[in-house]
C-alpha cells in the first residue's frame, strides 16, 4: 500500500530496508548506533511490523535466537506480498531510541524520551495498517556474557559507589558513581574490587558492580525490594534508589553484599502468552483480521509460533462472528478482550525505565507505569476507530444491508479504515 496515503509516520520513526536487517551482528546494535541504515519511505513501499516479547531489561536478543526468527520470517513475507518496491520493516529495538547500555554511547535525554512516546503513541495504528505484521515470542534458556555469576563487595562499598532501584522484585544498580562515573553504562568488564576484605574473603568472586547488576544477598539475607536494604537510606528517594549521602549513624561493622552479574539487566522470565504488550500488539492483528477474511488474512500476519499466529485468526474470526450477531454481542466480545489486558504481567524494558517514577513527587512503579500506557493506548486505538460500529459497517456493506450501513454511518462508523490489504469497506463492496 502506499504509505504517504494511509500511514502517518511521525519523525521520530525509523525503519529500515529488510535486507539490512540480515546483515546486522549479533546481539543487534541499538536504533541510535544504525541511523546510517535507515531509509526514508516513499509510496509504493510495503510496510513490516515487528511486534517481539523481549528476553532481557535492556536487549530483546542477546544470542540473536529471535533475530533468526525475524529474518526467515521477512523472507516469507516479502514472497506473499510481492513486493516490487521496498520492503521497510519498523522494530522496536532498531526503530526508536533505546537507552545506553556502554560507557561510550550518548546519554539517554529528554528528548529522546520525548521521540520515544510519539513513537509509542502512533505504533497502534502504523501496526494496524501495516502491509504485514510479524510476531515472534520465545524464552530464551542461554546464558549470555557470564549472566547470573555471583561475585561480592560490602555495602559501605556499594553506598559509595553506586545508585539503586526497585524493578518489580529486583533491586539492581542503575548508576555508578566511581571510576565509570556514568549513568546506564553496562560495561560489565570485570576488575577486582578495592574495598578492604572483600577480596581477602572472596578472592575468585570480587569485582566492581556495575549499571544493571543484581543486589541479591545482604549478610545472606535475599534482597527483593528497597525495602530489604538496611536502613542508611536517603528519605528523598527511598523509593527508587540509595543516595550518595547516608546518615553519619553508619554500623561499624561492614557487611558483605552478594551481587550478580546482569550485562543485559534482568532476564524477563515471563511467558510472552502473559505479557501486557504482547498481548496488546496481538490483539491490535486480531482487530486487523477481523476485517478480512481468514484466507487474506495468512498473507499480512506472520508469527514464528504457530499458536499465536492461530490464536490471532481465531480472535479475528470470533469478531467476525460477534458483528453478524449484533452491536450488543459485539460490545461484549471487546469488553473481554480489554478485559483481558487486566490479568496480564507488565514488565518494563530499557526505554521505559526512562526517567524513573518518583522524580516528580510521583511515587508509582515502573510496572503502573508501563500498565498506564498500554492501556491508554488501547483504549485511544478503539476510540479512533470506533471499532464497534466500524466492524459492523464492514459486515453490513458486505451483506449489502442499507439501511444498517446508513445507521452505522450516522453512528460515524469510519467507512475509511483499511484491511491488512490497504483496502476500505467501500472497495470490497463494489467487488
Amino acid at each position: 500500500m502506499p504509505l504517504d496515503v494511509h500511514i502517518t509516520l511521525p519523525a521520530e520513526v525509523r525503519l529500515l530496508p529488510a535486507a539490512a536487517i540480515s546483515q546486522l551482528p549479533t546481539p543487534w546494535p541499538r536504533c541510535q548506533d544504525i541511523r546510517f541504515l535507515h531509509e526514508e519511505p516513499a509510496a509504493g513501499d510495503s510496510l513490516v511490523v515487528v511486534s517481539q516479547s523481549w528476553s532481557h531489561q535492556m536487549h530483546p536478543d542477546p544470542t540473536g535466537v529471535k533475530a533468526a526468527a525475524i529474518i526467515g520470517l521477512l523472507k516469507k513475507v516479502a514472497v506473499k506480498l510481492r513486493a516490487e518496491n521496498r520492503l521497510l520493516v519498523f522494530c522496536d529495538f532498531l526503530s526508536m531510541p533505546q537507552p545506553p547500555t556502554q560507557a561510550d554511547q550518548e546519554p539517554w535525554t529528554e528528548k529522546d524520551s520525548a521521540a520515544v512516546l510519539e513513537v509509542m503513541q502512533a505504533l497502534p495504528q502504523l501496526m494496524f495498517k501495516a502491509d504485514a505484521v510479524i510476531h515472534v515470542n520465545s524464552s530464551v534458556t542461554k546464558l549470555v556474557m557470564g549472566e547470573g555469576e555471583k561475585f561480592s563487595t560490602t555495602l559501605k562499598e556499594l553506598q559509595k559507589n553506586c545508585r539503586l532501584r526497585q524493578v518489580g522484585n529486583v533491586v539492581q544498580v542503575y548508576e555508578e558513581f566511581g571510576l565509570m562515573n556514568s549513568s546506564f553504562n553496562g560495561n560489565n568488564s570485570p576488575y577486582s574490587i578495592s574495598a578492604p576484605g572483600v577480596a581477602e574473603l572472596f578472592p575468585e568472586r570480587a569485582r566492581q558492580p556495575r549499571c544493571f547488576d543484581q543486589v541479591y544477598t545482604i549478610s545472606n539475607r535475599r534482597v527483593k525490594s528497597i525495602d530489604d536494604l538496611p536502613d542508611e537510606r536517603s528519605s528523598s528517594h527511598c523509593s527508587a534508589c540509595w543516595s550518595r549521602v547516608f546518615p553519619v549513624h553508619m554500623e561499624q561493622k561492614d557487611q558483605v553484599v552478594e551481587m550478580l552479574k546482569q550485562p543485559f539487566g534482568y532476564r524477563i522470565e515471563v511467558e510472552p502468552t502473559h505479557q501486557g504488550r504482547t498481548y496488546f500488539d496481538r490483539f491490535i492483528s486480531i482487530v486487523k483480521v477481523a476485517l478480512m477474511e481468514e484466507n487474506a488474512a495468512h498473507e499480512v500476519i506472520f508469527a514464528n509460533n504457530a499458536d499465536v499466529k492461530n490464536d490471532i485468526l481465531k480472535g479475528g474470526a470470533r469478531l467476525r462472528k460477534a458483528t453478524q450477531m449484533g452491536p450488543d454481542v459485539l460490545a461484549a466480545e471487546l469488553k473481554f478482550f480489554t478485559e483481558q489486558l487486566e490479568t496480564k504481567t507488565f514488565v518494563p524494558v530499557g526505554w521505559e525505565l526512562c526517567p524513573e517514577p518518583g522524580r516528580n513527587g510521583n511515587m508509582t512503579t515502573f510496572e503502573a507505569q508501563q500498565q498506564d500506557l498500554v492501556s491508554s493506548l488501547m483504549q485511544v486505538f478503539l476510540e479512533e476507530l470506533n471499532i464497534g460500529v466500524s466492524l459492523s459497517l464492514w459486515r453490513a456493506l458486505r451483506e449489502e444491508r442499507l439501511a444498517d450501513c446508513r445507521r452505522l454511518l450516522q453512528e460515524k462508523a469510519d467507512p475509511n479504515i483499511v484491511d491488512g490489504k490497504g483496502k476500505t469497506c467501500l472497495h470490497h463492496a463494489s467487488q
